[in-house]
């Protein structure tokens, strides 16, 4: 209805809109069924091992969370103590 009316007015292209929409709906379709083809066919221990290797998932990635926060501090340590050896370099400069 809303592509219809903004068709009829022509004030901008559509086209790769329509194409997105189209695209956009056909993969909805196509995910639609193969969840539910795979739904069907994914048993009770199949399950548990999806959800075991999601756990390692996020167990690696909060690992790696955890060591990225502690280089962050090391690097806002070496920052601060680069900023104060600028500003006494600065001052000492200065005078």
């Amino acid at each position: 209805m809303i592509l219809k009316g903004l068709r009829e007015v022509n004030i901008i292209n559509l086209s790769p809109l329509e194409v997105l929409l189209e695209d956009f709906f056909k993969k909805h379709r196509d995910y639609d069924a193969a969840r539910l083809s795979t739904s069907q066919k994914i048993t009770r221990d199949s399950h548990q091992e999806l959800l075991f290797a999601a756990q390692q998932c996020l167990d690696t990635a909060n690992e790696e969370r955890i060591n990225m926060d502690k280089r962050l501090e090391e690097l806002q340590k070496v920052l601060a103590k680069a900023e104060k050896e600028l500003k006494v370099w600065t001052s000492k400069k200065k005078k």
